[in-house]
């Protein structure tokens, strides 16, 4: 099978190099498939084709492959970190519930780029902690019961990558940075925190997650939480 895709997608690399592209997710697909398959000098060299031609300031699925790949081709952990990083923003982009959930758990990529995490970095690199949230579906105007929550791992210091973060934005930037990816992981594991569960999270309070949402949504970015925000 790993050798069938390798052969599927050097077949699509010589065609679109005979029509021109410029586009990096045929040299993504063939770096992944090189590599699965233990041709790593071509691996390296369609990577390297993907880099010159991926805008690495844009967001994206095309992105968060790009990140994994590089994870596959050099074990660093920073780069699925990064890979993940890209996941939780789309996830923070959907509106569909459906979209979200499939996004996450339906797609092969991601599904690699998650049990990598989950086996090399959650709770190991990182500083995390689980916390019982509502469920998303969860409906309100009554008391929560304990069927109600779930467990949910949260991020709550990714290391390296957040001191850079916290040296490019300052501190105000890197609190809301943190609300985005908390609020992504509660989402992405079915769940949906109030503004309380996130004020504990960030240790601030319920007042100051209230001007960040307002601040956050002047920026396009809707902090939703249970009771606040879009339907979910």
């Amino acid at each position: 099978e790993l050798e069938a895709a390798y052969h599927a997608h050097s077949r699509a690399i010589v065609h679109i190099e005979h029509r021109g592209s410029s586009t990096s997710a045929p040299y993504i697909c063939h770096a992944e498939a090189a590599f699965l398959a233990g041709k790593r000098v071509e691996a390296e060299a369609s990577f390297a084709k993907a880099t010159e031609l991926i805008d690495l300031t844009l967001s994206g699925s095309n992105l968060t492959y790009y990140r994994y790949v590089q994870f596959l081709l050099t074990g660093e952990l920073q780069h699925l970190l990064l890979a993940r990083e890209q996941m939780l923003k789309m996830v923070n982009l959907l509106e569909s519930p459906r979209l979200r959930r499939d996004y996450w758990h339906q797609m092969p990529v991601h599904q690699d780029i998650e049990r990598n995490w989950q086996e090399n970095v959650q709770c190991k690199v990182v500083q995390c902690k689980v916390v019982q949230l509502a469920g998303a579906d969860v409906p309100l105007g009554r008391p929560l019961t304990a069927k109600d929550r779930l467990p949910v791992t949260w991020t709550m210091d990714a290391g390296a990558l957040d001191e850079a973060v916290l040296q490019a934005m300052g501190k105000v930037g890197y609190r809301r940075f943190r609300l985005k990816r908390l609020l992504a992981e509660a989402i992405a594991q079915g769940t949906l925190p109030t503004d309380a569960d996130l004020a504990q999270a960030v240790n601030v309070s319920v007042r100051t997650i209230e001007r960040d949402r307002a601040a956050m949504a002047a920026e396009g970015f809707e902090l939703v939480t249970r009771g606040y925000g879009r339907s979910v």
